[in-house]
């Protein structure tokens, strides 16, 4: 084994010039436990959004639009049939605009509760890094962009 500084020796019997390591220190952070710990339950608090109202608003899109292209057959199909079919379902059409409103006011609530879901998770993300700042002021690392916000 070479010492730091010497040249080693290969196996064609060239030598090479010693490696040059630069490790910096890296640089520990004094935490208490209870404050780590409260930092740990925020993330994992915040760590799996529920985004359930954003699933169901887009699940409400597309109930509108199956209902509106199934609206639009049925129209053509309508016309051909015998007066006595025509009365028979003439459900069809009310129906299928019913469900188009309905998805679409659904939709519309779902969009405005996951804008608000996504609000608190922001709002709970800043709580965290504004706990971490407490405890300890952000490090400006040299080379390393970082987002201060």
């Amino acid at each position: 084994m070479t010492q730091p500084g010497e040249q080693q020796q290969s196996q064609a019997g060239i030598s090479l010039p010693a490696a040059k390591l630069t490790v910096r220190e890296e640089e520990a952070l004094p935490i208490y436990r209870r404050d780590w710990e409260r930092i740990r339950r925020c993330v994992q608090a915040i760590s799996q959004p529920q985004r359930h109202a954003l699933n169901l608003a887009w699940s409400m899109v597309g109930v509108a639009g199956a209902a509106v292209l199934a609206w639009v057959p049925w129209q053509a199909a309508r016309s051909q049939l015998p007066a006595a079919a025509q009365l028979k379902y003439a459900w069809v059409t009310p129906a299928l605009l019913a469900a188009v409103a309905a998805a679409i006011v659904i939709a519309l609530l779902g969009f405005v509760f996951a804008r608000g879901q996504s609000e608190q998770t922001r709002i709970d993300v800043a709580d965290v890094l504004a706990d971490m700042d407490s405890i300890h002021p952000p490090i400006e690392t040299p080379g390393v962009r970082g987002d201060s916000t």
